[in-house]
């Protein structure tokens, strides 16, 4: 069987776990988040709120309006894709095609993907973990032309697993951010960080 109907096998599944999300109203917090975009309530401020909240629900609004499907639209797809990259990661950190697939069907079809695929306020989270992600397979891609040693290999390898292994979804970002973190500080010399 090759790579890519494998991955839309695993994919499938994932979807057809999460596929009654497509069908569900917006939440408590998404109505927050819409007055918030339509301007009928205040937005706190900040600039990380501002980027991940203020930005992201007035371009959703001005994109979608009140029509809840495409907003669940897109939290599903970016969940996919979130899953498509645990696989292609999985495969650059040398994991055999089966391991990267199982590892990428976890994440996909996971229950604890629940509220990050039936609320639309989870887009931060959602978000947040397909850049997370992206710029995690970016790294290892630029670290096999730069000649980075195995055991940074195998770190990260292993950090992988733990997420695919059950990590909340919520929270696989905030892993891959502090796990590259640990990986760039041993790889610029200040030893094995834990």
């Amino acid at each position: 069987m090759s790579w890519p109907f494998a991955l839309a096998i695993v994919l499938a599944a994932g979807a057809l776990v999460h596929w009654p999300s497509l069908r569900t109203f917006f939440a408590q917090d998404d109505v927050t988040f819409l007055a918030r975009a339509m301007g009928l309530a205040a937005t706190p401020w900040s600039l990380p709120r501002l980027l991940s909240t203020g930005l992201t629900w007035r371009a959703a609004y001005a994109l979608f309006g009140l029509n809840p499907l495409p907003y669940h639209i897109l939290n599903f797809v970016l969940h996919l894709t979130s899953a498509a990259l645990i696989a292609a990661i999985g495969r650059r950190l040398g994991l055999r095609r089966g391991g990267s697939l199982v590892a990428a069907l976890l994440f996909a079809a996971t229950p604890i993907a629940f509220t990050p695929t039936h609320w639309a306020s989870c887009i931060q989270e959602v978000l947040a973990t397909v850049l997370a992600l992206t710029a995690f397979w970016l790294w290892l891609a630029g670290r096999e032309r730069g000649g980075v040693g195995a055991h940074h290999r195998h770190a990260a390898r292993d950090r992988v697993e733990d997420l695919a292994g059950g990590a909340g979804i919520r929270r696989v970002h905030q892993r891959f951010l502090v796990g590259d973190a640990r990986l760039r500080l041993t790889h610029a010399g200040f030893g094995d960080v834990q």
